[in-house]
């Protein structure tokens, strides 16, 4: 990740923010916290409303114990992209390493209800907290209980996503594309999700790949493998799609 950051920052690519940001995540990986806060004030120096860019920050900021920088960057985060899940998530922490429980939980609701593959790791800690766990209970109403089925990850997933390599078109019938702009008339592989997991199979090499879906917005789509590696895609509208592909 960061060779390829690297090198799109030498080509002076358009998008130098998303480049920072990505460098940023992988220095994050590895530990060098200060160096990846770093790269989030490049990203933000190029595009100052990169909500991505606050939000990841953010996490680093609490890993340095600066909740008071991180919880500036969330709320920063969620004024310029109320959607996004991630802010709600790390400020969620940020309360609750300041002691402020009830702050915590209502954070990590919402981002548990923006994102369900949030619960398994979320779900205890509100407990813990003194929060209960989400979903139906008694005298829930039902229209509350399907608020998180309206907002499923493979639902979100269907449309087309720029990552840093890669472009992935996923279609609602479960068979995905790769680099539909780039090859006429690619191949089409399988794709399902199961819990938070997306699973993505190729008949024509027998490869199966998982991933853990960390967040999907109707913007943003951030997966991570089992190795701990964070990936981060951008949705492409359908009409910019077709017209590239038209274009090939």
């Amino acid at each position: 990740m960061i060779a390829d950051a690297n090198k799109a920052l030498e080509l002076k690519i358009d998008k130098a923010d998303e480049a920072y940001d990505m460098r940023g995540a992988a220095l994050t990986r590895l530990g060098n916290y200060r160096a990846a806060i770093e790269d989030c004030n490049r990203a933000l120096s190029v595009n100052p409303n990169y909500a991505i860019a606050y939000a990841n920050r953010a996490n680093n900021e609490i890993r340095l114990r600066d909740l008071d920088g991180a919880l500036a960057d969330c709320n920063k985060s969620i004024a310029l992209n109320p959607s996004s899940s991630l802010p709600y998530y790390t400020r969620g922490y940020v309360y609750a390493y300041k002691g402020e429980a009830s702050k915590a939980i209502a954070d990590w609701d919402k981002a548990m209800q923006m994102q369900p593959a949030f619960r398994a790791e979320l779900e205890p800690l509100v407990r813990k907290l003194g929060g209960r766990r989400q979903g139906r209970t008694t005298g829930e109403s039902i229209a509350d209980s399907q608020v998180t089925d309206s907002v499923n990850p493979a639902q979100r997933l269907v449309g087309t996503w720029q990552g840093g390599r890669h472009r992935m078109q996923y279609f609602a019938d479960g068979t995905f594309v790769t680099d539909p702009h780039l090859v006429p008339n690619p191949p089409r592989g399988q794709w399902r999700v199961e819990g938070d997991r997306l699973i993505e199979y190729a008949p024509q090499s027998g490869i199966t790949i998982k991933l853990n879906i960390v967040s999907v917005t109707d913007r943003d789509l951030v997966t991570r493998d089992d190795e701990g590696h964070t990936y981060r895609s951008t949705r492409i509208p359908e009409e910019q799609a077709d017209r590239e592909k038209a274009n090939w």
